[in-house]
């Protein structure tokens, strides 16, 4: 059974750090919403206080910024939480089965 996961905020609504620092996490991975120099900014402040905290932050861009999104965007994402995690088997895996459910979506609503 999965626990519950404690809510420490974002860059938008403001972090608890106080509440990451006590989760003593290994790595933290945070999707930027970055569209202009003011939302840079906001992120960069969080990174920067949570590497501050000696936690490692990994970051992604939403695939939503790009100005023509793309799917393979949030593969990249998965490709890199399964090399971080040592399971790049595992996320090619889920890679394969996303895309196979993407297809056969794009194909039932043309």
């Amino acid at each position: 059974m999965v626990g519950t996961v404690p809510d420490i905020g974002s860059a938008w609504s403001g972090v608890n750090y106080e509440t990451l620092a006590n989760l003593k996490p290994d790595v933290v991975f945070m999707e930027l919403w970055v569209t202009n120099e003011s939302e840079k900014e906001l992120h960069s402040d969080a990174i920067n206080k949570i590497e501050e905290l000696g936690i490692p932050v990994i970051t992604f861009l939403s695939p939503s910024c790009f100005e023509e999104p793309h799917i393979e965007t949030a593969w990249e994402h998965v490709r890199l939480v399964g090399e971080v995690f040592q399971k790049q088997e595992e996320a090619a895996a889920l890679i394969q089965r996303m895309d196979e459910k993407v297809a056969l979506i794009r194909s039932r609503t043309q």
